[in-house]
């Protein structure tokens, strides 16, 4: 997945086939998520997917972690759905998370 173009221009997508367009996405923030509880350390991440591709936000902690994150997908189909799913970890790094929404 790339979050950026290379040089201006797109590569060829999976069949070869060339991009009908570029999807850029903005993910700002996340409110009101579960408070943390007792000693685990909640962090929340966002990801997004289209198609294939795939982008991911960095993982901040609180009840409203702010992202700024800018993605850019490569369209290569008009009917391709984009699914952003926000996820909160707990016990710290490397255990899976939970979805959120």
């Amino acid at each position: 997945p790339s979050d950026s173009l290379v040089g201006g221009r797109a590569p060829p997508g999976p069949a070869g086939d060339e991009p009908v367009g570029v999807l850029a996405l903005r993910l700002i923030s996340a409110t009101d998520l579960p408070p943390e509880t007792g000693l685990m350390a909640r962090e929340a991440y966002a990801v997004a997917q289209l198609g294939h591709q795939q982008s991911s936000t960095q993982r901040l902690p609180g009840s409203n972690p702010v992202f700024h994150r800018e993605m850019c997908f490569q369209v290569f189909r008009v009917d391709t759905a984009l699914t952003i799913s926000l996820y909160r970890e707990g016990w710290g790094r490397g255990i899976f998370g939970s979805l959120v929404g």
